[in-house]
């Protein structure tokens, strides 16, 4: 379906290391049927083949462009590279591991338009194999329906309850981003804290159940591999989040901190799958956590949120960090 004078949608894929995948994942946005869109690969440094596919796809399809990051290398500076050198009137972001059905970007553009909206996301399916992902192409379309928000609803309903805090699988107008960035300080959470930083600008979204975007579960994925310091930033995102979204709607605080008491809680459980060898040098860490843990549960709001597993969880690591740690090593 090209739509005659449709804009150009600017599609960015921050890129490190993604030879195995990125070539399957260009096609598939090749395969839009929504004409008019540049897809922009920010490489970081990669160093396999990354960068050879990319620029043989680009002699096979002439709106590809590849571009590599001068400045500070991370998944957040990629997508801000790119918006900064976007040149559509639309902005998508894609994983450079997951793909796109063949009419997602007409479907969001379409609803875009319909409901005059700054931005319109879909659902998406998890997928692992190349049969789980041509199944979907082939199966049955579904009726198609919509939820339209302003900030504040999205905040309350999606973010929040239905945990929608991703960047991806959702189309902007660039005039809603503006001068609003990645935190590229964050390697955990910066999709979340992009999208608590764009409710702040009171602009009106919606959400299709049209399940159009294919992410994939990646069993080597950053939330599948030990704990590394960077993982703090599971804690910190939230912490951020948690100040924005107060400063919005104050009436969000216990719900956030009850995500910011999970958040700690995975973290803590990260830590306490270390190799043995790794507990002297993490052990700051775990009291980082603990720490945590004692100011959070100052104010109950947040803890009675929590369900009965996570409250014994919470008990026992403010009580006993280093037994917490034991017993969810053993069990």
């Amino acid at each position: 379906m090209y739509m005659e004078n449709a804009p150009l949608v600017s599609i960015i894929i921050p890129a490190f290391n993604a030879g195995l995948t990125i070539e399957k994942t260009i096609e598939s946005i090749e395969n839009q049927n929504y004409g008019n869109f540049e897809i922009i690969v920010v490489d970081d440094d990669s160093k396999d083949n990354t960068v050879d596919i990319v620029k043989n796809l680009a002699d096979k399809y002439a709106n590809i462009k590849l571009l590599t990051n001068p400045g500070k290398k991370s998944v957040s500076a990629g997508r801000n590279y790119g918006i900064d050198n976007a040149n559509g009137e639309l902005i998508m972001f894609v994983d450079a591991d997951d793909r796109l059905l063949p009419d997602m970007l007409s479907i969001l553009y379409k609803e875009l338009v319909d409901q005059n909206i700054d931005i319109c996301g879909c659902s998406f399916f998890a997928w692992m194999t190349d049969d789980e992902w041509n199944s979907k192409i082939v199966s049955e379309p579904k009726k198609i329906n919509s939820i339209n928000y302003d900030s504040f609803d999205f905040l309350n309903k999606e973010f929040l309850n239905k945990n929608n805090t991703r960047c991806w699988a959702k189309l902007y107008k660039k005039d809603a981003i503006g001068i609003t960035r990645f935190d590229e300080n964050l390697v955990i959470g910066e999709d979340a804290l992009f999208i608590i930083s764009l409710l702040k600008k009171d602009i009106r979204l919606s959400e299709l159940n049209y399940q159009g975007y294919g992410y994939f579960q990646n069993p080597n994925g950053a939330m599948n591999r030990s704990f590394e310091p960077k993982y703090m930033d599971q804690i910190t995102c939230w912490e951020k989040i948690r100040e924005e979204a107060v400063s919005m709607d104050s009436s969000t605080k216990d719900m956030l901190t009850m995500k910011l008491l999970m958040s700690i809680m995975l973290v803590a459980g990260k830590l306490a799958k270390c190799d043995t060898d790794k507990k002297a040098e993490y052990r700051r860490y775990i009291d980082i956590c603990h720490d945590k843990v004692k100011i959070e549960l100052s104010d109950k709001g947040g803890y009675k949120l929590l369900d009965k597993g996570y409250k014994l969880k919470v008990r026992l690591f403010k009580a006993f960090p280093r037994i917490y740690s034991m017993l969810y090593r053993i069990l």
